[in-house]
């Protein structure tokens, strides 16, 4: 039996990509669906690139080099009970399947809980979502956490075979840099007053769309219009099967059958995954952001086979994404440390 005094946790350094990836795909998620990322760069350069403001933690035992788990711990502004304030986001746990139930994982949440106290102060906002079926999680979570509030959803949708049927007067594009401060308007009054939410500015939006691991972007906006050039409603793409596909390791006997007619996962397993964000809509516009949603579906049906989504079920969005029942999907629940109670019957922004 492995004595956990012994593991050692350090922060992740940039020659740890390697070792990191060979952690992920030995490590698959327990749900019914077993999934593990399979990267197409180095990790530690791709959690770098894509998340400017993240840090990384792993653990070790004395006797090898090689890494028994991880995660990852991110900081930024967000809106909470209508105040911005910093917070910090507990996310990407692993813990390679021979050294799990050994208290791991909860070595790997101290660190990073006291690493965001140590810079956000006691009193700071620090989040985690949480499967709702994963009991060992809640119960790490329950060391730090104040309140389990919400229900995100977290699902995905495969790409169109036919383009949707086109609306009189509105168009879809990609967002010009004239476009991006009314954009940022657009979605900084759809989420006023959901808890969580980001806000955007023109340069936020424009830093977001050049940040990448590559030489070209991977990550897209878009934008309805009508014909007088306002804009109704915009979508973020990410391009994320870019970085890494999520390999497929095991399916359930029901969900096998039902890929031999659907083709939901390709014959190697690896999921092609684009990544939904930033969606909002003016008022009384709900298709035309079915539409520009629809015809996203569409126009990236070559590059990727599925887009993944998430959202708080009780949000306008759940009108947007209509999820297929054949389709996994789960449900998340947030994890909260603060001095101030979240209150539950108000709307969260999820990414």
């Amino acid at each position: 039996m492995l004595n956990t005094s012994r593991i050692t946790l350090r922060q992740i350094l940039p020659g740890d990509g390697q070792k990191l990836s060979l952690l992920f795909q030995a490590s698959p998620d327990t749900g019914r669906i077993q999934i593990a990322p399979r990267y197409n760069l180095d990790p530690y350069s791709a959690f770098t690139a894509l998340r400017s403001d993240a840090v990384g933690i792993v653990a070790q035992t004395p006797d090898s080099d090689e890494l028994i788990g991880a995660g990852f711990v991110h900081f930024g502004q967000c809106y909470f009970e209508s105040e911005l304030q910093d917070y910090a986001t507990l996310s990407g746990v692993v813990v390679h399947p021979d050294y799990r139930r050994r208290g791991i994982a909860s070595k790997l949440a101290e660190w990073r809980v006291e690493h965001a106290r140590k810079r956000l102060g006691e009193g700071g906002l620090i989040l985690a979502a949480i499967q709702r079926e994963n009991a060992g999680s809640f119960a790490v979570a329950r060391m730090w956490s104040k309140q389990f509030v919400g229900q995100i959803v977290a699902g995905a949708v495969s790409m169109r075979g036919k383009p949707p049927a086109p609306i009189k007067g509105i168009s879809v594009q990609y967002v010009q840099q004239d476009q991006l401060e009314a954009a940022a308007d657009g979605m900084n009054a759809f989420y006023n007053d959901y808890n969580l939410y980001e806000p955007h500015t023109a340069e936020s939006l424009r830093d977001w769309l050049n940040r990448s691991p590559f030489e070209t972007p991977i990550n897209h906006y878009y934008v309805a219009t009508n014909q007088a050039g306002d804009i109704l409603a915009g979508v973020a793409v990410t391009e994320q099967y870019r970085v890494m596909e999520m390999e497929v390791k095991r399916l359930p006997g029901s969900l096998r059958l039902l890929n031999k007619v659907l083709k939901l996962v390709p014959p190697d397993g690896a999921l092609k995954q684009l990544a939904i964000s930033k969606v909002w809509f003016a008022s009384d516009q709900l298709q035309a952001t079915q539409y520009l949603w629809e015809t996203l579906r569409w126009q990236w049906r070559k590059k990727a086979s599925t887009m993944t989504i998430y959202f708080d079920s009780r949000s306008p969005l759940a009108k947007v994404f209509k999820l297929p029942i054949w389709m996994p999907k789960s449900s998340l629940t947030l994890a909260v440390s603060s001095p101030i109670l979240m209150q539950e019957d108000r709307l969260i922004y999820s990414t």
